[in-house]
């Protein structure tokens, strides 16, 4: 029983949580305007939604990481 009451709670949060700032997809154009903003360079990654995972960072070219020795 505290399961639902808990979900249904939860559920009830994020319903009031979009009605007031939007889903997630529409508040996308501003958080990309924000990076550009602050001049956060995203020329190697792209902001995908993927089907099993939601929203995430794509590479769009070969990312160099610099292991120390």
């Amino acid at each position: 029983m505290i399961g639902s009451v808990v979900n249904s709670s939860c559920h009830d949060i994020c319903v009031d949580y979009v009605l007031q700032h939007g889903s997630r997809d529409e508040r996308m154009s501003a958080f990309l305007k924000w990076l550009s903003d602050h001049d956060v360079d995203t020329s190697a990654v792209v902001i995908e939604q993927f089907a099993d995972a939601g929203y995430g960072l794509k590479a769009a070219r070969d990312i160099k990481v610099d292991m120390p020795s």
